[in-house]
């Protein structure tokens, strides 16, 4: 099998730890708040349910929004 090299492979999921982490560190109690609100869009559970995951597509589409740029469509 041939190994092909990728360039700027993300992750599909993101977990909330690593999450808050990009966001300047935001406190667990205001992340889940905005959650909760519908400020910040929802987890998913692909694994699971015990841990819930972000689509970085997801958030990255928010991030784009919450900036005020265009998103396009993936």
């Amino acid at each position: 099998m041939e190994r092909v090299e990728t360039e700027d492979v993300k992750p599909t999921w993101i977990r909330g730890p690593r999450l808050r982490a990009r966001w300047d560190n935001m406190s667990n109690t205001a992340f889940y708040a905005k959650v909760k609100s519908g400020v910040i869009p929802p987890p998913h559970y692909p694994f699971g349910d015990a841990t819930p995951y972000w689509s970085l597509a997801e958030i990255e589409a928010f991030e784009a929004k919450a900036q005020g740029r265009k998103v396009e469509a993936s």
